[in-house]
């Protein structure tokens, strides 16, 4: 492999004194989104924050028995963005944290932000700074989960802010219930500065994986162990890797505790996200993903197989919709040949016209029938 280490600083010396919220009580993590007011970014804006008690100054506290968090940040020409994201990561509330920089090949001075970032590194930080020459974000975040060493890891994007207290919370929802995964949902912010918050369900289920996407690469906390189980990241997706990554854990059936109270983070939409604007660009990548997820879903038992192939084919109808709407009949044609013949179904043809006619959210009428 081509990924290796740069140098790395520690600073794990005594606690830093910093103000923190308190946690929020147990009453409140049944009610959804729907029931609260939910606010993308600073939580002091939510009707759920509680300013800190009078003479309470400690942010975080490192003892022995906290538990480290390694974050895998892969990054690949973003000197404009990266310091944004790592001052967020700076702001965290949570301590011990690895901080696992992984530069995939940049051509940029995206490398120079990375090595100022750790000689500032504080106290409870610890910062690797590593490359990987294989392209793609799955290849860095492998190079950076095999350097990892925290009992937590949890991936994030580069030119995205992580919400300060969003290790804090989760670590602390992790050890309570002792969780092998713990979810969140994610807040969208657009070009034009609308934000959206991206949520499709407090659900375990593998089939609303596929439907959805409802575990992303900013999503999920998960235990370093567990991932042995799930696998690495498939280096041959550059295209929804997050999702199938996704799949594969909630095909473990893992113990997986969702934060319900509000939306996380703030994950910019912008005409450099790997991602993209459309569909037809995005074809050949959006067929191997598809073919990827069928693979997964070999050796499952029956009854799963079927719900999940279903998904699967409700998904594969809706992103044909997508094609025929951008105007490419002939991708549609070649992506619902996927299909097998038992998922032909009036469903998804159904699916496939009402996308296809720019009507959103069709994932909400397939869902139904899960």
């Amino acid at each position: 492999r081509s990924c290796y280490y740069g140098e790395s600083a520690a600073h794990l010396e005594g606690p830093a004194t910093h103000q923190r919220s308190r946690p929020v009580q147990d009453a409140w993590t049944d009610r959804s989104l729907d029931e609260v007011s939910v606010v993308c970014g600073d939580p002091k804006q939510s009707s759920l924050f509680v300013e800190p008690a009078v003479g309470d100054d400690t942010r975080y506290q490192i003892c022995d028995e906290m538990k480290r968090v390694s974050i895998i940040i892969p990054y690949y020409n973003r000197e404009r963005l990266l310091e944004r994201t790592l001052q967020s990561v700076k702001r965290q509330t949570y301590r011990p944290i690895e901080i696992n920089l992984v530069d995939n090949a940049s051509t940029d001075h995206s490398a120079a932000v990375a090595r100022r970032f750790k000689e500032e590194a504080e106290d409870g930080m610890t910062v690797h700074l590593l490359r990987e020459n294989t392209p793609g974000a799955a290849a860095a975040r492998n190079c950076g989960l095999r350097a990892a060493q925290g009992e937590y890891v949890y991936f994030f994007d580069s030119d995205d802010e992580l919400s300060e207290d969003f290790l804090e919370l989760a670590v602390e929802r992790a050890v309570a219930e002792k969780a092998e995964v713990v979810a969140a949902p994610t807040c969208m912010v657009f070009e034009n500065g609308k934000r959206k918050v991206r949520f499709y369900g407090y659900s375990h289920a593998p089939e609303l994986q596929i439907l959805t996407g409802l575990l992303s690469t900013q999503t999920v906390l998960v235990r370093r162990d567990f991932l042995q189980r799930v696998g690495d990241w498939n280096e041959e997706l550059p295209y929804w890797n997050d999702w199938e990554w996704g799949l594969r854990i909630l095909l473990q059936r893992p113990r997986l505790s969702w934060i319900k109270f509000r939306a996380f983070h703030q994950i910019h939409l912008h005409a450099e996200s790997i991602t993209g604007k459309d569909f037809t660009s995005a074809f050949p990548k959006m067929v191997k993903a598809l073919r990827a997820a069928r693979e997964d879903l070999q050796g499952q038992p029956d009854s799963l197989r079927c719900s999940c192939e279903k998904a699967l084919g409700y998904r594969t109808a809706i992103m044909a919709g997508h094609l025929r709407h951008e105007g490419r009949d002939d991708l549609a044609r070649n992506l619902l040949q996927l299909l097998p013949d038992h998922n032909r179904c009036l469903l998804n043809r159904l699916l496939y016209s009402y996308t296809a006619a720019g009507l959103p959210a069709a994932w909400r009428l397939a869902r139904l029938f899960l």
